[in-house]
């Protein structure tokens, strides 16, 4: 038990949990409104010569669904789909389904290790199996590069943008 000045009564402390769990849900509830595609350029549905088709999925519920739908995990990228950090694909190829998972790097991600934006990070069938169909490991390979290529203006901006955010601050130093 805290006494003096910054001791607190549980009802003070569970007013303060009250509050940071309603903070917490009306930041959930804003998450869920976010539609991916006004993040990020390309998110289509692409068809390919192979008789590939992959989807976009666009907004966490969609995102969700998969993990549930294909028994993994990926369900719980939702959160950073919404924030901008992942994006998740279902790809099929008559009934054989796999879902693609992309890391997006950060604003800074100029100097991280990849120079692409958009990296594959993982694809996988119905339950982690591995993808053998090379049309589908080709058409998840096609959506990263196309994804780099019409986001690459966006990179630019970013980069300009750091360097003018850079240069205010040795300036201001």
């Amino acid at each position: 038990v805290l006494d003096g000045p910054t001791a607190c009564t549980d009802l003070q402390a569970q007013e303060i949990a009250n509050r940071r769990k309603e903070e917490r849900n009306a930041e959930y509830a804003k998450l869920l409104k976010v539609d991916f595609r006004e993040l990020h350029k390309g998110l289509e549905v692409m068809e390919f010569d192979s008789g590939v088709v992959a989807v976009p999925l666009v907004n966490m519920q969609q995102v969700r669904e998969e993990g549930s739908k294909m028994h993994h995990c990926v369900g719980s990228y939702a959160r950073m789909c919404a924030e901008g950090e992942y994006l998740v694909w279902h790809l099929t190829k008559g009934s054989v389904e796999t879902t693609l998972g992309i890391t997006v790097q950060h604003e800074n991600y100029i100097f991280a290790a990849s120079k692409d934006k958009y990296t594959l990070q993982q694809h996988y069938g119905f339950c982690n199996a591995v993808v053998k169909d090379e049309d589908l490991r080709t058409a998840a390979k096609s959506i990263v590069k196309m994804l780099n290529e019409k986001n690459k203006e966006k990179v630019l901006d970013d980069a300009a943008n750091l360097a003018v955010s850079l240069d205010r601050e040795l300036e201001s130093a």
